[in-house]
């Protein structure tokens, strides 16, 4: 690398400015600042980065240039250039052709035009050597620098940026945590005053599940033990009406049944290329269901039930973490459900108790 070419990359005082500048709270503002600096000194035509969340195994993208993405990008880490790239932990460059057609789409809505090249730079922690994200560049000026120079350039700027970044998005997911927690324990008040009448506790769990997760339909089933089957009378959503007729399925038929009898949520972004998928609700209903997330009900160890949540509304489908919000809200409604139905069967025995009482009565007279 020449004298100029180093001074223009590595100038300490620009990268000096540009540190004293992170100081907001706000993760995606951070973001905006180091996209400006890296895009104005390599002449690129957009940059963002790829937070890589090590527990969930899942890519973040708050921010595409200057675009703050509402709601933000997060999905599980693909095969494709992207995993090569944290395996390899080597930049690696090439057509933007073959990066995923959503996160293609995405980024020509962000910055306006479609970019035709792409390179991309991971970033190791210091502490356990392990990438920790992902810098893309876009349609950099490959006449004035090189591969090589983009790799030091940025592996330079994020020797000292990098903590500022990681330790604002922990922030920003502590609050997040907080927020969800404060969510939940709402939705429990809200379900727990509806324990004494089944129908309308099976709604309002369907609404607290579609709030939370930005569903467009939630749909519950529960357990017929004696018949083996799921059965479904409430259909819920904002411009549905309940269903009058109850729908019945084999315990172990499509995505509810599998769900109901393996224990496990399933969450499927293309519901009609799934195998499991049963078309059928769909022709009975006349709902068109893109994708979906199916989760258990527990009661102890057992499954009795299972909710089923349809058409993710603010994203392209459901996350992560819409699956962590849905196993935890399957807590509430199993304790709930079968308080509810204890309740019930208190009541039918207490009017048989009256009736039986009435009946002696009169005989006795």
């Amino acid at each position: 690398m020449s004298h100029d070419k180093s001074n223009i990359l590595n100038n300490p005082m620009n990268i000096l400015q540009l540190c004293s500048e992170l100081h907001d709270k706000c993760g995606a503002s951070i973001q905006r600042k180091i996209n400006a600096y890296l895009k104005n000194v390599i002449e690129a035509k957009a940059t963002f980065l790829v937070l890589l969340l090590k527990e969930s195994e899942e890519a973040v993208i708050q921010v595409m240039g200057d675009k703050v993405l509402e709601p933000e990008m997060r999905y599980p880490i693909p095969e494709n250039v992207l995993q090569s790239t944290i395996k390899r932990r080597r930049s690696f460059g090439g057509s933007t052709l073959d990066m995923s057609s959503e996160l293609l789409e995405k980024l020509c809505a962000a910055i306006g035009v479609k970019p035709e090249t792409f390179y991309c730079v991971p970033v190791l922690s210091p502490a356990d050597d392990h990438t920790v994200l992902i810098v893309y560049l876009l349609d950099y000026n490959t006449h004035r620098f090189s591969e090589t120079d983009c790799t030091q350039f940025v592996t330079h700027v994020f020797q000292y940026c990098l903590g500022i970044v990681l330790n604002t998005y922990a922030y920003e997911e502590e609050k997040r945590m907080k927020l969800q927690c404060e969510n939940m324990l709402q939705v429990a008040k809200n379900i727990f005053s509806h324990m004494d009448n089944l129908s309308n506790l099976l709604r309002q769990i369907m609404t607290e599940a579609r709030k939370l997760t930005n569903a467009e339909r939630c749909s519950l089933f529960l357990l017929d033990t004696e018949h083996d089957q799921l059965v479904a009378e409430i259909f819920d959503g904002p411009d549905s009406k309940e269903t009058p007729t109850e729908m019945r399925i084999s315990r172990n038929q499509g995505i509810a049944g599998h769900v109901a009898t393996t224990g496990k949520l399933l969450n499927i972004r293309d519901a009609y290329t799934h195998p499991l998928f049963y078309r059928g609700f769909d022709e009975m209903t006349g709902f068109k269901t893109r994708n979906l997330l199916c989760f258990p009900i527990y009661k102890d160890n057992a499954v009795i039930g299972v909710a089923q949540l349809c058409n993710k509304q603010n994203g392209l489908y459901f996350d992560v973490f819409d699956e962590e919000v849905a196993m935890g809200f399957s807590i509430y409604c199993g304790i709930s459900l079968m308080h509810s139905l204890i309740y019930k069967k208190v009541k039918e025995t207490q009017a048989r108790n009256r009736l039986a009482n009435e009946l002696m009565m009169y005989h006795m007279k």
